[in-house]
């Protein structure tokens, strides 16, 4: 298991880990040890974006699934489009929340087609 990659962005002053390449159960318990967290039992999503904001703590979470290069490439894309709404959102950026999934869903589609 490769360690969470940290990244601050300093426009936006917002820390972010991406945890790529991960398996589902190993990224589940380092959520429930470190963050005290359940993401609960569902294993068969690619990705997931969490923003954890509480206890002093403020980070956006990017968790991509180990497996083929193009798969995984699609998901961090995919997972992209929702941790830069929640950044923006938190920010107090207006935006449609109904726009998120699909947007993120487009995203993902183009970058199959890239790959």
């Amino acid at each position: 298991m490769k360690r969470p990659k940290p990244y601050y962005d300093k426009m936006y002053r917002q820390q972010f880990l991406f945890c790529y390449a991960w398996e589902y159960e190993k990224f589940k318990a380092y959520m429930e040890k470190k963050y005290e967290q359940d993401i609960g039992e569902d294993d068969s999503c690619g990705g997931l974006t969490i923003h954890i904001n509480e206890n002093g703590e403020d980070v956006i979470i990017i968790f991509v699934l180990k497996q083929n290069r193009k798969d995984m490439c699609i998901d961090l894309a995919h997972e992209c489009v929702h941790a830069a709404y929640m950044c923006l959102e938190a920010r107090g950026v207006s935006l449609k929340a109904s726009l998120d999934e699909p947007l993120a869903y487009f995203v993902s589609r183009l970058m199959e087609e890239i790959l």
